[in-house]
């Protein structure tokens, strides 16, 4: 698999063999809604709620330990996970915002003051 979880998919990764099956070789790829489930993988139904998607993450803190949860539910061949990654997407404090404005403002006025006194 070379694919991208994202809430507003609208492929669901759990029935990914529903939509389309990869040529043997080929990867599974695009964009797919992650199966957040909080359910075993071998109990899980489509109509199971989703309870843990990838937005419930949003305004946490992403520093800490953090767990990647597989389930190979198929019989027969061995998979591995080559690698992962995690893109956190820094949103800077309001604010943070409120005083690099305010400070320019002071600053256009004490430049603005300045241009205008003679001298």
């Amino acid at each position: 698999m070379n694919i991208t979880l994202s809430d507003f998919a609208t492929r669901d990764i759990h029935s990914y063999r529903a939509v389309v099956t990869p040529a043997a070789g080929s990867p599974l790829t695009g964009t797919w809604q992650p199966d957040g489930r909080n359910v075993d993988p071998s109990m899980v139904l489509d109509s199971t709620a989703r309870t843990a998607t990838l937005s419930s993450f949003a305004g946490l803190s992403a520093s800490g330990d953090w767990t990647l949860f597989l389930a190979d539910m198929q019989s027969g061949g061995t998979s591995a996970l080559e690698s992962w990654s995690l893109q956190v997407t820094a949103v800077p404090e309001p604010y943070h915002y409120g005083l690099v404005v305010g400070a320019g403002l002071i600053g256009f006025v004490v430049w603005r003051r300045l241009a205008r006194s003679p001298g």
